[in-house]
């Protein structure tokens, strides 16, 4: 279940309305517990990057952070303000990859993504991780204007954070309030 500290960056994002917010996952070695630590917000508007500093009672187990992308595909009645579930993007993949970091959250308008290192997951080196960010924003700037089409934002991020989690061989999974369904690699299917 996604922690209260998880919910209070998200909220005040909304109000806020502009930089992502987010924090650093870490286990309480005392209790077992995780907690967001270190929560802060964005120096640059949509790429936060994480204080990863946490004290001895603590060991880093991730990092945490919002998306508060709009979409005008997908305003609507149901959705006035247009808020899409932008799934993580190049530089979030990119950054966890140059930084080693084993579980990465990402909460959007009403859905939760997260991807995490396994035994196969690469690192990355700091120009091979500017590659990931620029090959990246190519794919997500073709799909979302292919031709005369505008596709949505949304449909676009998830397609490409699906792509990225095959390709560094990371595990990725999508969810909602904290519950997550493994997507890649494919869960296996229950008898």
């Amino acid at each position: 279940k996604r922690a209260a500290a998880a919910d209070a960056q998200w909220h005040a994002h909304l109000a806020e309305g502009a930089n992502e917010r987010g924090g650093t996952l870490a286990l309480n070695k005392q209790n077992g517990t995780i907690e967001l630590v270190n929560p802060g917000v964005s120096a640059l508007g949509n790429h936060y990057a994480p204080d990863l500093n946490v004290d001895g009672s603590h060991q880093v187990a991730g990092v945490f952070h919002t998306h508060f992308d709009k979409d005008f595909v997908q305003k609507d009645a149901s959705n006035p303000l247009g808020l899409s579930n932008t799934a993580p993007g190049g530089g979030d993949f990119a950054w966890a990859l140059e930084h080693n970091t084993d579980v990465n959250v990402v909460h959007a308008a009403s859905k939760d993504f997260m991807f995490v290192r396994t035994s196969q997951t690469p690192s990355l080196s700091t120009a091979d991780a500017a590659k990931l960010r620029a090959d990246y924003q190519a794919e997500l700037d073709a799909g979302i204007r292919p031709g005369r089409f505008v596709m949505s934002n949304e449909a676009v991020t998830q397609r490409l954070a699906r792509d990225y989690a095959a390709k560094y061989h990371l595990a990725y999974y999508e969810g909602k309030d904290g519950v997550f369904t493994r997507v890649v690699p494919p869960a296996p299917a229950q008898p």
